[in-house]
């Protein structure tokens, strides 16, 4: 059944993949080998001149996706303020929400004061 304009995802990139010629390398850096079925306007048109064939790292330059794996990837920090001393530590901001303590000195006081072991206990239960 014809669905026009109406089609879905993969059943136009599979319309577009039959009609448009792919090249040997990316249109866009002529670098590397084209893999990827790209739209340029975000909008999924049946239009052959709003596709392009890109190598994976342009297309994911493009999308922005190239950019937000790199951030991700990288190990940044951020200050907090140990909860028994008071100085200031650095942690990894993805452990940021876990870290309580700049170093195992400041963890075995709290440890040893139980309040750290009742907060175990109660989540355990």
């Amino acid at each position: 059944m014809w669905k026009g304009d109406a089609v879905g995802y993969c059943a136009l990139h599979e319309w577009v993949k039959n009609r448009l010629k792919k090249p040997e390398l990316c249109e866009k850096c002529n670098k590397r080998k084209a893999y990827d079925l790209a739209n340029k306007s975000g909008q999924y048109k049946r239009d052959l001149s709003d596709w392009e064939w890109l190598c994976r790292r342009c297309h994911m330059e493009i999308d922005g996706r190239l950019k937000k794996n790199l951030f991700r990837n990288k190990k940044i920090r951020v200050k907090k303020i140990c909860q028994v001393c008071g100085n200031e530590y650095k942690v990894i901001l993805s452990q940021k929400d876990k870290s309580r303590f700049c170093c195992r000195k400041c963890f075995a006081i709290e440890f040893k004061k139980k309040k750290y072991w009742e907060h175990l206990l109660y989540y355990t239960k």
